[in-house]
């Protein structure tokens, strides 16, 4: 039976290359006798002073002695673990072995997850030689093994998100010194207010984390939507990590958009549950006024809106990519074309790079006005006819703005991808196609000071949406001119794909199929494998 790619002999044989240098060294033998009696001194030394003193329960000295244990544990973790992922391609490439695993069957992925395993098996190893000393603190009670088993589950997934971050530090950079402390510099200052938080929230109180959580779990609800950030952080570390280590010509991008876009779509749906739970309901002030207090029509629309803005000009380096198609990408569409239509948004080069970021600032939008029909409205009821309508205008006006921003952000986006179109790399795109439409915000600015007459609004919708009025005006022109420019936006758009697409043509990129220009045609066809 053939082996899944990433579990095949290679990269078994990384795994145990691995293993064997981390764990037969001498250093390691020291490194792990060291822990074990430290923690067993650490625990000794209290049980001593404790028995001395004769002033605590069985069952309490057993949850201090493992809490001790977990401590001593965690900070095993932020030592060890940086160390070990930092160095583990750095040194590779210092010891000239780097070219020659490349030269291997092994691809990029099956190295940095070999790499993973071996850190992970090296730390098993290490943490699991002194768990006999919790065998002994079974004995007093107070501390059940189901705890214990949890407690170990929980470091494991800590030095797994460790040991990711670490990985892709040492793909990132050629030197051991600087993977080691980019690595530090976050795990450090991190762990450490972890351990502070653990010890002094749960451990203080007799408790471990399973234990703590069956008593309080009413006060951790952001477990929902941490978890997917953790796992966000732990995959997409590896993903990128693979793909600092694999040549531009060949899929990686897919795999990174992938996971791009089933992130936006599970943080999407975090966040709309999460705002709404910090939405404030609308109220009516002694029949005199409405209070907006968090709602979507206030202060909270204003940052969602800013937000907003701010992930346009993160986007704008997806839709300013590099406008050729890799060759692997044309192998793809070539061996799988009902697959690659499925996903062809996710595919690199051509107009597909301006969709994909439209699609994600999509997503994001798309929650926002979804935000809007939740948002509570518990003070309706006891507002007069007057009142009730002008909030269903603020809210009408609200949903305006995010279409004519979520517009503005389309032209914004093709910009950036008129410019990839020229040949401008992704940075040098983004800073363009952002710093056209900054200068053209500062000159409406200074032009309405001057004389509003010479001011042409159009070129610039971020200047009337946060500027122009205020932000809970009545008047009654308002949603005309966001009618206008959503209509702008979309003519600026038109306007700048046929321009995109007319600089591609000439430059003979393809602009809607996935295909190579030139002469790469000539070496579309993948060798066969050996029997």
């Amino acid at each position: 039976m053939k082996l899944p790619r990433l579990l095949d002999s290679t990269s078994t044989a990384l795994l145990q290359k691995e293993l064997i240098l981390r764990i037969r060294r001498i250093r390691s033998l020291l490194v792990q006798l060291t822990f074990a009696a430290l923690v067993g001194g650490i625990m000794w030394m209290y049980s001593i002073g404790q028995g001395r003193q004769l002033s605590e329960a069985p069952e309490s000295h057993a949850m201090t002695l493992a809490s001790i244990y977990f401590t001593i544990q965690l900070i095993a973790i932020g030592i060890v673990i940086p160390l070990l992922a930092s160095v583990s391609i750095t040194s590779e490439k210092q010891s000239k072995t780097w070219d020659t695993l490349l030269g291997t069957d092994m691809s990029p992925g099956q190295i940095v997850w070999g790499k993973l395993l071996g850190i992970m098996g090296a730390l098993f190893y290490l943490l699991i030689l002194p768990a006999p000393l919790l065998g002994f603190v079974t004995i007093f009670g107070g501390v059940s093994i189901v705890s214990i088993i949890f407690e170990y589950f929980l470091h494991f997934l800590l030095a797994l998100l460790v040991a990711s971050i670490g990985i892709l530090s040492s793909a990132s950079t050629g030197s051991q010194i600087r993977a080691i402390l980019q690595v530090y510099i976050f795990v450090i200052p991190s762990l450490f207010f972890l351990a502070i938080g653990f010890s002094v929230e749960i451990y203080n109180d007799g408790f471990l984390v399973l234990d703590y959580l069956k008593t309080n779990i009413q006060d951790y609800q952001f477990l929902y939507w941490l978890i997917p950030l953790y796992l966000f952080v732990v995959v997409g570390s590896l993903l990128l990590a693979n793909y600092l280590l694999t040549g531009v010509e060949s899929a990686r991008d897919v795999l990174i958009r992938s996971f791009g876009f089933v992130f936006v779509l599970f943080m999407c749906s975090d966040l709309v549950w999460l705002t709404y739970s910090y939405l404030g309901p609308v109220t009516y002030n002694n029949g005199a006024s409405i209070s907006y207090g968090n709602s979507l029509a206030g202060g909270m629309g204003q940052v969602v809106l800013v937000t907003t803005c701010a992930i346009v000009a993160f986007l704008t380096r997806i839709a300013g990519s590099e406008a050729r198609v890799p060759l692997r990408v044309v192998q793809l569409r070539k061996e799988q074309p009902f697959l690659t239509s499925l996903g062809i948004f996710l595919l690199p080069g051509g107009v597909r790079n301006w969709t994909l970021s439209v699609v994600f600032l999509g997503i994001c939008v798309g929650a926002i006005l979804i935000l809007v029909e939740l948002e509570p409205r518990d003070g309706l009821a006891t507002m007069d006819s007057a009142s009730a309508e002008q909030y269903s205008y603020m809210s009408e006006l609200f949903a305006e703005r995010t279409v004519a921003i979520f517009l503005w952000g389309c032209s914004v986006l093709a910009l950036a991808w008129v410019f990839a179109q020229i040949g401008f790399s992704e940075i040098i795109c983004g800073v363009l196609a952002n710093g056209t439409h900054l200068i053209a915000v500062m000159a409406v600015a200074t032009l309405d000071r001057i004389n509003p007459q010479l001011v042409y609004e159009g070129i610039a919708p971020p200047f009337v949406i946060f500027f122009k009025h205020s932000w809970r005006t009545n008047s009654p022109n308002i949603i005309a001119e966001l009618h206008q420019l959503q209509l702008i936006s979309l003519l600026s758009v038109a306007i700048l794909l046929l321009l995109g697409g007319a600089i591609a043509r000439m430059r003979g990129i393809p602009v809607f199929r996935v295909q190579r220009s030139g002469m790469d045609k000539l070496y579309l066809e993948i060798p066969e494998e050996k029997s």
